[in-house]
C-alpha cells in the first residue's frame, strides 16, 4: 500500500487516541518531518508513545523515496522544542538508530547533532576573532612594559628616587600639577591636621624615574 503526502496527515492523525494532539507534516526531500502539537492545557504527553505509533503506521505505508523521518513535540502555538526523535523507517526497533530521543518536556539533547545556523557560526567566528584579538593585545602590553619576549631579552628594571612632602589643602592641586611637571608621580597621599595652627594638609609621598 502506498499513500501520497497530501493524504498522510489525515491518515497518521487518525492513529492519534488523543484527538486534541494535531499533527504538522512536512516533506523535506527523503525524509519526512512531524510536528506533534499539545494543547496549552495539556500538562504531559508521552511523546515516545505516539511515535511508536506514527512509525509503525508509517512503515506499513510503504512511502517511496522516503528513509528517515524527524519527530518533533512542543505546546501549541510555541516556537519551544520540547521533545525529538530521528528515525529510519528501514529500521524496526528504534534502539538500533543512532539518534536518541529527548525524554518529554526536557531540553533537547539532539541539538548538537543539527547543522549549524548562521547565528552559531557567527558566534565562532566572533569567538575565533577575540581570541586573536585577546593575543594581539596582550602582546602589545608586553611589548609596552618592555618585554621583548622574541629576543630573549630583559630590560633593565628602573630607578627611582622618592621624595616626603606635605602640602596645605588650598594649594593642593596647584602644588601637585608642578610636581607633575617635574616628572613626579604620586604614590600615597594622607590628609592630617596640623595641631599647631589648626591647618589641614596632606602628607605625600611621591616618586620619579632617576635621572
Amino acid at each position: 500500500m502506498t499513500a501520497t503526502f497530501p493524504d498522510l496527515q489525515s491518515t497518521l492523525s487518525e492513529c492519534l487516541t488523543d484527538k486534541s494532539l494535531q499533527l504538522q507534516v512536512k516533506s523535506m526531500g527523503s525524509q519526512l518531518s512531524i510536528m506533534i502539537n499539545r494543547p496549552q492545557n495539556e500538562a504531559e504527553v508521552d511523546y515516545q508513545a505516539i511515535s511508536d505509533k506514527l512509525l509503525t503506521k508509517l512503515r506499513s505505508l510503504n512511502l517511496p523515496n522516503v528513509n528517515s523521518v524527524k519527530l518533533y513535540g512542543r505546546m501549541a502555538n510555541t516556537q519551544k522544542i520540547e521533545w525529538q526523535l530521528n528515525q529510519t523507517l528501514e529500521a524496526s526497533n528504534p534502539a538500533a538508530n543512532s539518534a536518541i530521543a529527548s525524554p518529554p518536556n526536557a531540553t533537547n539533547s539532539t541539538a548538537s547533532q543539527k547543522p549549524k545556523t548562521k547565528f552559531q557560526t557567527y558566534l565562532e567566528q566572533f569567538s575565533h576573532y577575540s581570541n586573536v584579538i585577546s593575543a594581539a593585545s596582550l602582546l602589545g602590553l608586553l611589548v609596552l612594559l618592555g618585554f621583548n619576549t622574541l629576543a630573549g631579552q630583559k630590560t633593565q628594571a628602573a630607578v627611582y628616587e622618592y621624595k616626603i612632602e606635605s602640602v596645605n589643602d588650598l594649594i593642593f592641586t596647584e602644588t601637585m600639577n608642578t610636581m607633575g611637571t617635574q616628572g613626579w608621580e604620586l604614590v600615597f597621599a594622607r590628609r592630617a591636621k596640623d595641631s599647631s595652627t589648626d591647618d589641614f594638609a596632606y602628607e605625600i609621598i611621591l616618586k620619579r624615574v632617576k635621572k
